[in-house]
């Protein structure tokens, strides 16, 4: 198993079902907007232009050096306005550059190659973005509960190489919602852990189990179940209620089971069960017994 794979499978067990077993493709346009989701209204092409502007000053390139490239690349509107625009999306770029930057000043590691038994499984990849004193992940949006397992199985893998030379603390940064009308600057901080096999061979082991039928796992609504029962210290029955929203979604919010894949995996049934209960305790339950924000 690709190291990568595992992450897209978690991603949408029920597409990689279909995907990869079945030969299924269903709206794969949705998916990546999905994917690529920006945090404000402007959209896919708003979150796209930030992305690289992001990746570029990163790279030691200042931003007023690109606007003309920009210009003329059509992304921004013609004159003045689309100057006002570009101003206002590099001071919100400079600001998270600032803070995550400050986790990036070392020099980056090599990535590390990925050759792990678990579970009876070969667990194989790289692993990129690797400093001395951490594995960084960031995205310069919402964070989502795919961004979060993303930097997690990362993670888990991280402390399983155990390489020597290598961090085995990560980060996780993005944005979260401000009091102003700005987002913020946040990010999480992933502590070692010595049984990071053992937690890496339930994820193999859901995988395997995810292959044959389609697994009762849904990265938004587990993440809201396991957040409201956890950290907001709610009963359980308070928790699925609020995984249910994100669930069926609502007049202002589109609905995790309107997921063409979901759809066909769970149409006619609830796969809000127990067994979802279950899974969602099983995946997140250790990751946010290592997670601390910072």
């Amino acid at each position: 198993v690709d190291v990568h794979d595992l992450y897209r499978f978690f991603s949408n067990p029920a597409m990689f079902l279909l995907t990869r077993r079945l030969g299924l493709h269903l709206e794969e346009r949705t998916s990546i907007l999905e994917e690529r989701e920006a945090f404000e209204i402007k959209g896919l092409e708003r979150y796209l232009l930030e992305e690289n502007l992001v990746k570029s000053r990163l790279a030691g390139r200042k931003l007023e050096d690109l606007f003309l490239q920009t210009r003329a690349s059509g992304q921004l509107p013609h004159g003045t306005v689309g100057e006002c625009v570009y101003e206002s999306l590099c001071r919100g770029v400079e600001g998270f550059v600032k803070k995550s930057g400050h986790y990036m000043e070392a020099k980056p590691l090599p990535s590390l190659e990925v050759d792990l038994i678990i579970s009876d499984f070969r667990l194989t990849g790289m692993i990129d973005s690797l400093y001395p004193d951490r594995l960084l992940r960031y995205r310069y949006a919402r964070i989502r509960s795919r961004d979060r397992l993303r930097a997690w199985i990362h993670h888990l893998v991280l402390n399983s190489l155990k390489a020597a030379g290598y961090p085995r603390k990560s980060l996780l940064a993005g944005l979260a919602p401000g009091d102003g009308r700005e987002p913020e600057w946040v990010a999480w901080e992933y502590e070692p852990l010595e049984h990071s096999e053992e937690v890496l061979g339930v994820f193999l082991e859901l995988y395997r189990a995810g292959l044959v039928n389609p697994l009762h796992f849904f990265p938004e609504s587990s993440w809201t179940y396991i957040h409201m029962l956890l950290e907001k210290k709610q009963p359980p029955e308070t928790a699925l209620e609020r995984a249910r929203l994100h669930w069926t979604g609502s007049d202002f919010q589109r609905g995790e089971s309107e997921d063409a894949c979901y759809d066909l995996c769970f149409r006619g049934t609830d796969p809000l069960d127990s067994e979802f209960q279950r899974i969602a305790e099983r995946i997140f339950t250790p990751f946010l017994a290592h997670q601390r924000k910072v």
